[in-house]
């Protein structure tokens, strides 16, 4: 037998004027009312390579996507029966085992499986279609099935020998995306075929830390009793607890726990689950994780929940941290604090910087002090300029706290034009009241860690408004005079 090569056939094909030798089948055969067929496509490489039998050239070329459009011959004569015409047996069966693709790289078993047509992939597969065949981005017909989660054609497919384990072009598997379309039956049918439990993708991310992620707890709760690793962990840290407290999925947290998840696994970031929590605002999940966070693990990590509460503006997060006695003066540590331009260090000053008026009245009545950062949120001109609609309310604020200050000058050009500049003014005036200093002392002594409890001390209930700092601009010096009959 002699080989053409590919470009050979193809310059036989450009060819014209060669005429079909088939001119004279029977009448009942391919040209039948048509006479003879045209010198293309007797004349395609494909046919060509039928004709002389070669197997190699015939699967080469009827995979290929140049000729899946140009060697189907006039009067719907395909490759097949041209095979069939020439009683190439080889031939035959290289055609019949071949799974054709579109420009997609689909095959027919795939474009059924993504259609539901549940029917033609039963056909397809029992003519031998290979159900592992993927398409650009790596889907399988399985993949695509369990994305239209399509439990028959699921079923069908594993019956089959389809690899349960192949994954996409992002790593997922099967499994992966069952997971995510939250589906009982599909997790059932896979892991029963043997799917890898833990198999992670591209970034690392298991089946449990995407069902984590969507709070999927039925499945959660189903992958750990198949023997999911509930403390796996990604490429960048993240585990299915951090990944459930990220989304507020409390429940799914509750189940974690219960089944010994790591409150204590920081991601690439040090950040634990708590701190997680706590700067999403999801207050009933920081109450689930406070006791079982390691206070060690949270030093090590260089800074608390409470600076994140802080910065993001969870005030219900924040009142909660300070209720449980969180010292609201903890700083953050040398490394974590170098890793912003001005140094803060304390959550007050995260706030101020934020511009959380509410998170910034929280901390400084639970004896927040303004004067533990390198730089006074008094003083910072730079963040002054760039949020001035917001600077007036905090200077005011920050002022019933502190003592004697000496107010930038670029803030006062600021702070002049707002209609609290008077009020400021009078506050930042030096000397501050004997009765406000008196008022600092006082909370100095208590102590940032006893000062939530003050309302509990069986004091009247001016001293008690008195040194929580809640009288208003007018009230101060009624106060004062109220003080000062008494002494």
């Amino acid at each position: 037998m002699t080989r053409f090569s590919y470009a050979e056939y193809l310059s036989l094909f450009r060819s014209s004027g060669v005429k079909s030798h088939r001119q004279g089948f029977d009448s009942g055969a391919r040209c039948e009312n048509h006479g003879d067929v045209t010198a293309a496509s007797s004349q395609e490489p494909i046919m060509l390579a039928i004709r002389r039998g070669d197997v190699q050239t015939v699967t080469e070329l009827a995979t290929s996507i140049s000729c899946i459009q140009t060697h189907s011959a006039v009067e719907d004569w395909t490759a097949l029966h041209e095979a069939a015409y020439y009683g190439q047996a080889a031939c035959v069966k290289a055609l019949l085992k071949v799974d054709k693709r579109t420009l997609q790289e689909q095959t027919a078993l795939l474009i059924a499986a993504n259609g539901k047509h549940l029917e033609c992939v039963k056909c397809l597969l029992e003519a031998g279609a290979d159900p592992d065949i993927s398409n650009k981005n790596k889907e399988t017909p399985l993949y695509k099935a369990c994305e239209n989660e399509s439990i028959e054609i699921v079923r069908m497919i594993l019956a089959f020998g389809g690899s349960v384990n192949q994954r996409c072009h992002r790593g997922w598997t099967a499994l992966h995306e069952a997971v995510r379309r939250g589906n009982t039956q599909l997790c059932e049918a896979l892991l029963q075929a043997r799917a890898a439990i833990d198999a992670t993708n591209a970034y690392g991310i298991t089946a449990l830390i995407e069902a984590a992620r969507h709070g999927s707890t039925e499945i959660v709760n189903y992958l750990i009793s198949k023997g999911a690793n509930v403390n796996l962990q990604s490429c960048e840290g993240t585990t299915a607890l951090s990944e459930a407290c990220k989304h507020g999925h409390r429940d799914t947290v509750d189940l974690l726990l219960r089944h010994h998840a790591d409150a204590n696994k920081g991601s690439q970031t040090r950040f634990l689950p708590l701190h997680i929590a706590a700067q999403h605002g999801h207050e009933d999940i920081v109450s689930l994780l406070q006791p079982v966070t390691s206070r060690a693990k949270i030093r090590q990590s260089g800074i608390t929940p409470l600076h994140l509460a802080a910065e993001f503006n969870q005030e219900n997060v924040v009142k909660f941290l300070i209720k449980s006695g969180c010292d609201v003066n903890t700083r953050m540590s040398h490394d974590r604090s170098s890793m912003f331009h001005d140094h803060r260090s304390t959550a007050l000053y995260c706030a101020v910087t934020a511009g959380n008026a509410g998170v910034v009245e929280l901390l400084l009545k639970a004896g927040a002090n303004p004067n533990l950062d390198p730089l006074s949120p008094l003083l910072f001109c730079e963040w002054i300029s760039s949020v001035s609609h917001m600077a007036a309310p905090l200077i005011t604020l920050l002022l019933d706290y502190v003592g004697n200050v000496q107010l930038c000058y670029k803030l006062i050009e600021q702070l002049k034009s707002t209609k609290e500049w008077i009020a400021i003014k009078e506050k930042a005036s030096s000397p501050r009241p004997l009765m406000h200093l008196c008022r600092l002392k006082v909370r100095e002594q208590v102590g940032a860690q006893r000062l939530t409890f003050l309302n509990t001390l069986p004091i009247p209930g001016r001293l008690l408004h008195y040194l929580c700092c809640l009288q208003d601009s007018t009230t101060e010096y009624t106060v004062l005079n109220l003080g000062s009959t008494h002494t």
